[in-house]
């Protein structure tokens, strides 16, 4: 049974169908190219992509939305795919943002089968997205900066998505 106030509340919009899931994979897919495109149409001084991580806010809403399958793929496609239309990100981040988006994905279905609220649940997983983002900056001797800046976008992410659980029509209780 579904606990209100659960992350495991997402999984009663789970599609029911491959046809669905396909569906939703797709949308999401799309929402990976618009999204940093929006975000990079902000005028700024400074690039906004590893401050503000647009492509980790649909790899959060796929790891919410679909079954692990679906969510690892749409984590594995959407770099490359922006990478292939947009030429963003480049091809060393766009493998850094897999391994984010898989290690997102696989704390927050893990968080998800013991009850953890959905809160929790995004916590851990942003939390493990960074954890890679500091492995891989250790091992490819890459800027601990990064680290640091992309818990920014993180944090947003963290705030838009009970907005959009809202438009999708999850349920939560009032105290969340």
């Amino acid at each position: 049974m579904i606990r209100p106030g659960s992350a495991s509340t997402a999984a009663s919009l789970q599609p029911r169908s491959t046809a669905a899931e396909v569906t939703r994979s797709v949308v999401l897919l799309l929402v990976g190219l618009a999204w940093p495109a929006i975000v990079h149409l902000t005028p700024s001084q400074i690039p906004l992509g590893p401050i503000l991580m647009p492509l980790l806010l649909p790899a959060a809403l796929a790891a919410f939305l679909l079954p692990t399958r679906s969510a690892l793929a749409v984590c594995a496609i959407m770099p490359f795919l922006s990478m292939a239309t947009t030429g963003m990100p480049p091809a060393p981040i766009a493998c850094g943002l897999v391994a984010e988006g898989a290690a997102l994905v696989a704390v927050v279905k893990a968080l998800e089968r013991v009850h953890a609220p959905w809160w929790l649940a995004y916590t851990g997983g942003a939390l493990a997205s960074r954890c890679v983002t500091l492995m891989l900056a250790l091992l490819m001797a890459g800027s601990m900066a990064e680290v640091g800046l992309g818990l920014v976008g993180l944090a947003l992410s963290g705030l838009l998505l009970p907005v959009l659980f809202a438009f999708l029509g999850v349920r939560r209780s009032p105290g969340e």
